[in-house]
């Protein structure tokens, strides 16, 4: 018997939502019969934010959104094919098109390339064209991030700075984090799927998971202060800029053990001062991560 991948992967995969998200949003995202198809090009980046997505758990797993809600058309490391003969296949309209990473404009583009002779600034340039909108996932895409850095030698920009550069007005939803949380895309997904509006703030990340500092949430907030990493206590002294970071990190948590679970621990749990990822400043401006103490020589 012969079946096809979306068969065999709908055999071995165990399905179902959680109640995280509103039941009747749920419902609705699980009733279309239609299949919302995303192609997804990686640009500047180190793919941390494609092995965060595989990790889905909390909300639905990543065989379930793969083979239930979405045609993920192109993802270069997730398909068969590869090259031209991938980017080929891509001949719909109006598909959800997500940039993982950032996109160098210098020297034309010549620093990173997407299958064949096409430069990620050509790809970008040829699939926003037929996209009913955008979704930038991680900081790189978001913002610049870790690509963009000083010298920033391949000239990168944001997604959002290359549709400007395009005069491509298309709708804008920015996923940030090193890495994205899984939640924050999915649920993303889920509420596009269901029809409904993703709300957003000015740097057009949803508010529904980017509205409070990760300071004001944080279980340490009010506690002793720590002087060196490691210790107990809130850690805004040695330089964490949870202050100064949007994210629900502390109530969300990181590493979901099972569907409709949050995850288990999070950067200051673990006794690491916040990094601010999720900031268009990082990493220049959130350097350096850790103001410790210099230890007495007595």
């Amino acid at each position: 018997m012969r079946l096809s991948r979306r068969e065999f992967l709908g055999l071995a995969s165990a399905l179902g939502l959680t109640a995280i998200l509103p039941e009747d949003l749920i419902s609705k995202a699980m009733a279309g019969t239609g299949l919302p198809s995303v192609v997804w090009l990686q640009g500047l980046s180190c793919s941390g934010c494609s092995v965060s997505l595989l990790n889905s758990v909390n909300l639905t797993t990543i065989d379930d959104l793969l083979v239930n809600r979405i045609n993920l058309d192109y993802h270069s490391t997730l398909i068969a094919s590869a090259g031209d003969v991938a980017l080929s296949d891509i001949a719909k309209q109006d598909y959800i098109l997500v940039v993982e990473g950032a996109i160098p404009f210098k020297d034309n583009g010549k620093y990173c390339y997407v299958g064949g002779e096409m430069t990620m600034l050509q790809a970008f340039d040829r699939f926003s064209a037929s996209a009913s909108q955008v979704i930038a996932v991680g900081t790189c895409a978001c913002f610049g991030g870790v690509a963009k850095a000083k010298p920033n030698p391949t000239g990168a920009r944001s997604v959002q700075a290359t549709l400007t550069a395009l005069n491509r007005g298309l709708p804008l939803t920015n996923i940030p984090g090193c890495p994205i949380h899984p939640d924050w895309l999915v649920g993303t997904l889920l509420y596009l799927l269901a029809g409904q509006n993703v709300y957003v703030d000015s740097l057009r990340r949803p508010t529904m998971y980017f509205s409070n500092t990760v300071h004001s949430q944080c279980p340490l907030r009010d506690t002793e202060e720590a002087h060196m990493p490691g210790q107990s206590g809130c850690l805004k002294e040695i330089g964490c800029k949870g202050p100064s970071t949007r994210a629900n990190c502390p109530s969300l948590k990181w590493n979901s053990p099972g569907r409709g679970q949050k995850g288990v621990n999070w950067c200051v749990q673990a006794r690491t001062p916040c990094h601010g990822c999720t900031e268009p400043i990082f990493p220049d401006g959130m350097t350096p991560f850790i103001h410790a103490e210099s230890e007495s020589d007595d």
